[in-house]
């Protein structure tokens, strides 16, 4: 990946000018969401959708599921197993089946890729040419 441009930040002090001041196709995040609170997920990925490119993709791996049904599964399967469910001191593992008004903008795609884990990725729609 020659042309990549790779930045490590702390979001929770925004964005720098080097990143700021670009657009990107793609924005990747990587294990990050679960640390913010739901209000700050949706002002970080409405932050990122300003970095992109018409047509720009943001991937989201994270600790996640797709509905509340898919996380009370997997805790229960994680203390039937003997092991200690120890999420409960994260801020916000994310159900996104309860934000799905976050993705108006967005063509979603989602796949659980782990018992916890999942990826995201919002390509964001062109607005100014609806399907």
């Amino acid at each position: 990946m020659p042309n990549a441009k790779l930045y490590l930040v702390d979001i929770k002090n925004g964005f720098p000018d080097i990143i700021s001041n670009e657009r990107y196709d793609f924005i990747i995040s990587s294990y990050t969401l679960h640390h913010l609170e739901m209000e700050e997920k949706t002002v970080f990925i409405n932050q990122l959708s300003r970095l992109l490119t018409n047509g720009g993709t943001i991937i989201i791996e994270n600790v996640s599921f797709e509905s509340q049904s898919d996380l009370e599964k997997c805790k229960s399967e994680v203390e039937d197993s003997g092991e200690l469910w120890d999420y409960e001191e994260e801020p916000g593992y994310t159900v996104w089946e309860k934000h799905e008004d976050l993705f108006n903008n967005y063509n979603v795609f989602y796949e659980q890729v782990s018992i916890c884990a999942s990826i995201l990725m919002l390509t964001l729609k062109d607005l100014t040419n609806p399907l």
